[in-house]
């Protein structure tokens, strides 16, 4: 008796480790195809060729814009916006080569006002284009308070420029 009680306690731990083992591997299996489930693997459907063609050309040509959108500005007016960055419907423009995207991208950035600036050709037909301005506009601060001073100081605080 003695003896089948020291086998059964020796075999114990060993169907615990193999256990935990198997769990171990199944759940690893099992994680690594959700993982790859996750990936985006979807192609665009449908890309224009017109503007693969101007993505893809060496020679520089002379477009006009036709329409510009504005996207991404949710407290400045648009037109202000478009002011600011010295594009018009009409401008001519060389692509690739003109330096217009690169000033324009420029002028917004000097106000400070956005974090990320994106100027996208939308659409192509025949000499004509057609941009997307996209912009990300930087938080802005609401109210604040001044805890712990007197309404004196705090009077002198709100006054300074920082």
């Amino acid at each position: 008796m003695t003896v089948q009680i020291s086998r059964l306690i020796e075999y114990k731990p060993m169907q615990r480790f193999l256990l935990r083992t198997t769990v171990f591997l199944i759940t690893l299996l099992f994680s690594v195809f959700i993982l790859h489930a996750q990936e985006d693997t979807t192609k665009p459907t449908s890309v224009d060729p017109n503007l693969l063609e101007l993505e893809n050309a060496r020679i520089a040509k002379e477009y006009t814009i036709a329409g510009i959108k504005l996207t991404g500005a949710h407290y400045l007016d648009t037109s202000i916006v478009l002011s600011i960055a010295s594009i018009q419907v009409g401008d001519k423009v060389l692509v690739p080569g003109g330096d217009l995207f690169s000033k324009s991208i420029q002028n917004l950035w000097r106000q400070k006002l956005f974090s990320d600036i994106q100027i996208y050709i939308t659409k192509r037909e025949g000499d004509n284009i057609w941009l997307e301005i996209a912009v990300t506009e930087r938080p802005r601060l609401g109210d604040f308070k001044f805890q712990g001073v007197k309404k004196s100081e705090e009077d002198d605080l709100k006054g300074q420029k920082i």
